[in-house]
């Protein structure tokens, strides 16, 4: 298959053709070597860090003062 592929700020944009047939891929490995560009899907692999992002969101809470001024250290500052 030979389709067109957009760069903008080192961003590469794939046909909407050649991303449904990569199902949910969102890493590739990149060699280039001359007048090709190669780019291989990376699958992550179960507990790696990539399939580990975003399982926290929701689950951890700061309080609205975490870095304000601490009272021990009143005379320090």
């Amino acid at each position: 298959m030979i389709a067109q592929a957009k760069r903008e700020k080192n961003t590469i944009t794939l046909p909407d053709s050649i991303v449904s047939e990569l199902g949910d891929i969102e890493y590739f490995t990149v060699v280039a070597s001359s007048d090709r560009i190669v780019l291989t899907p990376v699958r992550p692999k179960k507990g790696s860090f990539a399939s580990l992002c975003g399982k926290g969101k929701g689950k951890v809470w700061m309080a609205d003062d975490f870095d304000g001024p601490m009272e021990e250290f009143a005379e320090y500052m």
